[in-house]
């Protein structure tokens, strides 16, 4: 039971489904880690695997509402909207990295070297890799991102100096 708590990363939902899905008779303890290895999208997805508690609803279910809000407040005419749809461009950017240990300082480079034109709307990572007067690295939508997925626990700060993030494991997969 400890090693499945460690795979899902001490994550409550999805422990509790995983009590489920042993629970109901689809594995047995000693199975599941195999079956969560081979199965893991609809072991996370499927309403049948919901787990045992009151809450009702899919792991991936629960990340699936948590990104339609934060798309619904990107295209709201919203002040923040720009941060929002930041929000989910650094979520998307974050898929293709290792879950941990992603640093800020990559994305101050990328911004310091690249060549966006500021008059290229069409340019995704604008909004990410603004620079200052200085040419240097404007870190304010960046971090105001990062803020909105802290808020959805999409991701978590993992150190100060240098600023360090991490995304949930069993999100990130």
């Amino acid at each position: 039971v400890e090693t499945i708590v460690r795979e899902l990363c001490c994550l409550a939902l999805a422990v509790d489904q995983a009590a489920s899905s042993i629970a109901t008779g689809i594995c047995r303890v000693d199975e599941y880690l195999d079956l969560y290895k081979r199965r893991r999208l609809q072991l996370m997805d499927d309403a049948l695997f919901k787990g045992s508690s009151d809450y009702g609803r899919a792991v991936y279910t629960t990340w699936d509402i948590s990104f339609a809000e934060l798309e619904r407040r990107a295209s709201a005419s919203l002040s923040d909207s720009v941060s929002y749809q930041a929000a989910i461009l650094l979520l998307r950017i974050l898929s293709f990295f290792h879950f941990d240990g992603v640093r800020e300082e990559i994305f101050r480079r990328a911004a310091e070297v690249t060549d966006l034109d500021p008059f290229q709307p069409e340019s995704p990572l604008l909004p990410l890799l603004q620079r200052t007067e200085d040419n240097e690295w404007d870190p304010f939508v960046f971090r105001a991102a990062i803020r909105i997925l802290s808020q959805f626990s999409l991701i978590k700060l993992d150190g100060m100096s240098p600023r360090t993030y991490s995304v949930h494991q069993v999100v990130h997969g």
